[in-house]
């Protein structure tokens, strides 16, 4: 076996092509040439067919068969032989399925909460295969004498051995009871479809065909493009001299002494030697274009490389490499080269996750909805799901009618509007509430269509499913939603339907296995995110790579473009697998933290010694505000060549001219229709704050507000109001018919026993959505015997209940400063109206759930927020609903403190009724007039009502 050497650093390819056609001339045959990864395979072959020599001279009319090892195995002439590889995916279901049959091994592992047995599952595979990488060396070459069973426990003694070497005796007891379950779960696992032992008996198969078959013999190159790990060393050394008897093998390894920048990427053993090799590779960037550039901000950091690239694109490089070594950074610098448009071609080598694309969330918002508890999703889990693009409306909805579109958007507002967060039961209360022309009866059969299709989840059986039956019902669901046929119209969507396909042959290979619904919902999710999804960029004269640093190994780029060089993200290492300490894995021949960062410092090195122009990226602060300084390898740099001095990113230079902020104001626009209604609510955001009411009901602007799953004290609000409707029309009613009624004593205890009655019956389908609302229950239900009393109370001075929820109004006629005459109607809805029939009185009350104390409050403002005098004028004026006068009006609280006694303090009596009707009258003469003769509208509301004011975004109060 002849080992050349070669120089990785931008003549790395021309060189290896020249010794692989001197190979070719030589042996006058075509050689295999195999390299560890599929990257560098295209450069490689543009190098030898650059240098391609004549016909006559080679006497080889093909190239060189270049392939990538893993797709070189896959050509083992006796590969139709070996069963299929088990996937990672195939391995870990298998694994799951044992553990889950012996649950000691759950508790032993602590293997607890949703997920936990499927998260120990990925950790023992992952073992499992350093576990097979460590006997790898031990195996057979000759596939007629290997021996699995035996080689395998062979196994025990070399992990034996290592356990002895890496760990204290103090902690022996516990790691071999550890080991001995990794080795039978190995066992259990290790088989000719162990992808690691798979590879072996491919090559041992090209050992055998090499000396049973003449005619297949050919000189064999192999590249090492990177040190390899110490089992993979041995087993690579071991193959080669298997091979060597019977063809001639060249090994090409890269000499990184005359090319790396730091001491450790010289060699493993650092000593005065390596720090003298390195400080001389350090003064030879002397001609190179290196920027190392910094910016605070992460958005300042993604435009400062995308002008970097641009600039390099404006100098005539045309093929740019964008380091991803910060990808987040990566892919926010991808999105904004996307504006130089189509002339760009981009193509992502990092290797998105299947599970960061619309067809994922698509499947990952209905995952979601199964997930939810039985009494519903919350509003913003469901919204998230219809508004998904791939959701077909007319199909589910099984109608040809158009505008299904707007079905979402008018659903949304409604849930907004009546702040339903949650349950299935506050989502059709909602839909019912809202019987104007304006809502949509698709709405509820939307709603029907996809509760039914989650509570199919939800039932007794499907809480721990047959895999397969889980799968089947997936697919029926995205039939049924229209997202399969939206799926099979869209790249990331075929990729999702093929992961679901190839998951459902693997689970079928496991016989009947069953797995509780949340650890199969969290499996679907981890196979989405350990699918890679490549997107492919177009043909164009100009193009931008994003690859990691491991991916620029051999590869032709103008120039280098690299981002996250900060000490945070430089060097990156992975942990160990979970059960092994970083000395165990060293010891058994896999990864350790100083191989990976002599690696990358290698990667690195030769990076910079490959191309001209470079440059190094990160940003100076964390999220934060902590301060991150460059790499260590990058400072060091800077230590020895002053010219890699630290740049500040340029800022777009941007000239503004302070101007001070005044009061917000606005006046009426021209052509502005105005108000022919107008709510008390309306009318108090007009006193309270004119600005308010120009934004909120003049242009009917309105905050977007969050759907988050906060206890709805609205709706609350609005079923305590059903609630004593209900119960005082069933009063009203029962006392005609039920003369024991008016017994005192047994009137009290009938109130008290139905009011809690209404009260159950009330709040039970807010239940039904929401536990938590039984709290609020248990509240109200305390002060029921308060309000009988005080109801009582009221009764004995002659008042009795007549009418609730009353819609009442008025129309009000003014004139604005050009005597122009206008009319608008003044409408609300009464809480309550008694009527006193021995004084042919009425009165109106208003409930409050509030405490008395701020109700009185209330009277302090009480021509801001004259609700109650409105409804006093209303019901006087029309006398439709009693022809009595109106000559009291009262705040009832529905929240009193318990410890006092005197009930009569429920509710608050307004003071000189009609007098302040009057004020009103001329009050709402002068508001009315002044926004319609266009006056200015002003936001000087006490800071009290700008707390939670909608309009606040608009007047910028706080700023002037």
């Amino acid at each position: 076996m002849q080992t050349l050497t070669i120089t990785p650093n931008q003549n790395a390819l021309l060189e290896m092509a020249e010794h692989i056609w001197e190979i070719a001339k030589s042996s006058k045959t075509r050689p295999l040439v195999i390299l560890p990864t599929a990257g560098p395979n295209a450069s490689l072959r543009q190098a030898l067919e650059r240098i391609r020599p004549s016909l006559d001279q080679a006497n080889v009319p093909f190239l060189p068969e270049v392939h990538s090892l893993s797709d070189w195995l896959e050509l083992a002439p006796d590969i139709f032989l070996i069963p299929d590889q088990q996937s990672q995916t195939e391995r870990i279901l298998q694994t799951y399925a044992s553990i889950d049959a012996h649950p000691e091994l759950q508790t032993w592992f602590a293997a607890e909460g949703e997920g936990g047995v499927w998260s120990l599952a990925q950790a023992i595979v992952s073992a499992c295969e350093l576990l097979s990488q460590s006997i790898m060396p031990h195996l057979s070459w000759d596939p007629n004498t290997l021996d699995l069973k035996g080689d395998m426990q062979k196994l025990e003694s070399v992990l034996q051995s290592a356990i002895d070497t890496a760990y204290p005796k103090l902690a022996h007891a516990l790691v071999s009871k550890e080991a001995n379950v990794l080795l039978a779960f190995w066992r259990y696992l290790g088989s000719v479809r162990d992808p690691i032992i798979r590879k072996h008996l491919a090559l041992a198969s090209y050992v055998q065909q090499f000396a049973q078959h003449p005619q297949s013999r050919r000189p064999l190159i192999w590249i090492d493009t990177v040190e390899p790990q110490p089992a993979q060393a041995s087993m690579q050394t071991q193959f080669l001299e298997a091979c060597t008897p019977y063809i001639p093998v060249h090994r090409l390894q890269m000499d990184w002494s005359s090319v790396a920048l730091w001491s450790e990427a010289v060699s493993a053993e650092v000593g005065a030697q390596e720090e003298a090799q390195a400080q001389h590779n350090i003064h030879t960037l002397k001609t190179k274009t290196i920027h190392c550039i910094t910016a605070n901000r992460f958005e300042d950091l993604a435009w400062e490389a995308t002008r970097r690239i641009e600039t390099h694109l404006k100098e005539g490089r045309k093929h740019i490499a964008l380091v991803a070594q910060d990808r987040l950074l990566a892919r926010r610098t991808r999105a904004l080269l996307a504006r130089l448009g189509p002339s760009l071609s981009i193509a992502d080598e990092t290797g998105w996750k299947l599970s960061t694309t619309r067809a994922a969330a698509a499947l990952h918002a209905w995952l979601e909805l199964l997930r939810s508890p039985s009494e519903g999703p919350s509003a913003s889990t469901l919204l998230e799901f219809l508004k998904n693009p791939f959701l077909d409306l007319e199909h589910l909805l099984n109608t040809q009618e158009s505008n299904c579109d707007l079905l979402i958007t008018e659903l949304e507002n409604a849930l907004l509007i009546k702040q339903a967060h949650s349950s299935w039961v506050s989502f059709y209360l909602t839909i019912e509430a809202g019987t104007s022309s304006e809502y949509d009866p698709r709405l509820q059969t939307l709603l029907q269509v996809i509760r039914q299709r989650v509570g199919q989840w939800q039932s007794k059986a499907m809480q721990t499913p047959y895999c397969a039956e889980a799968l089947l019902q997936l697919h029926e669901d995205l039939s049924a939603f229209g997202m399969k046929q939206g799926f099979e119209q869209d790249a990331a969507g075929l990729q999702l339907l093929h992961m679901l396909q190839t998951l459902g042959m693997q689970q079928s290979k496991l016989g009947q296995l069953r797995m509780p619904l949340n650890e199969w919902l969290i499996l679907l999710k981890t196979v989405m995110e350990e699918e890679v999804y490549r997107e492919q960029g177009a043909q164009t004269s100009a193009r931008v790579s994003i690859l990691p640093l491991s991916s620029t190994r051999l590869r032709y780029f103008d120039a280098v473009v690299m981002v996250g060089c900060d000490e945070r993200q430089l060097p990156a290492f992975s942990e160990p697998p979970l059960f092994f300490s970083e000395t165990l894995c060293q010891v058994l021949g896999g990864s350790s933290i100083a191989w990976q960062f002599r690696q990358q410092a290698r990667d690195l090195s030769q990076l910079i010694a490959s191309y001209e122009h470079i440059d190094l990226l990160w940003q100076s602060e964390g999220a934060r505000g902590e301060p991150l300084r460059a790499a260590p390898w990058i400072q060091r740099l800077q230590n020895h060549l002053p010219t890699l001095a630290t740049i500040q990113a340029k800022a777009e230079q941007r000239t503004a001219q302070a101007r001070p902020s005044a009061m917000a104001s606005a006046h009426r626009l021209p052509g502005l229709p105005m108000p022919t209604r107008m709510s008390p609510s309306a009318y108090r955001a007009l006193r309270s704050c004119p600005y308010q009411y120009y934004v909120r009901n003049l242009l009917g602007l309105r905050k977007r507000k969050g759907l988050d799953e906060e206890l709805d004290a609205s709706l609350l609000g609005q079923t305590l109001h059903q609630i004593l409707r209900n119960f005082f029309q069933e009063l009203k009613s029962t006392q005609i018919r039920e003369p024991r009624l008016q017994d005192p004593q047994y009137r009290q205890t009938w109130m008290q026993e139905h009011l809690h009655h209404a009260s159950e019956q009330g709040f039970l389908k807010l239940l039904e959505g929401d536990k938590r609302i039984l709290g609020s229950l248990r509240d109200w239900q305390k002060q029921i015997p308060s309000f009988v009393a005080w109801q009582l109370e009221r009764e004995s001075h002659g008042w009795q209940f007549h009418d609730a929820e009353l819609k009442v109004g008025f129309e009000f006629s003014f004139a604005d400063a050009h005597h122009q005459e206008h009319t608008v109607r003044i409408e609300g809805y009464a809480d309550r109206l008694d009527i006193n029939t021995t004084l042919r009185q009425a009165a109106v009350l208003d409930y409050k759930h509030q405490s008395p104390d701020k109700i009185k409050k209330r009277a302090d403002q009480l021509m801001d927020d004259p609700q109650l005098l409105l409804y006093t004028k209303a019901i006087t004026e029309e006398q439709k609903a009693t022809d009595h006068p109106v000559i009291e009006a009262d705040w009832v609280a529905l929240k009193m403190n318990l410890k006092k006694k005197d009930s009569s303090e429920r509710s608050f009596k307004l003071n000189h009724l009609s007098d302040q009707v009057l004020v009103l009258e001329k009050q709402l003469q002068q508001d009315l007039s002044a926004v319609w003769s266009g006056s200015a509208m002003q936001a000087f509301a006490p800071e009290s009502a700008c707390r939670y004011c909608e309009a606040r975004g608009i007047c910028r109060k706080g700023m002037w």
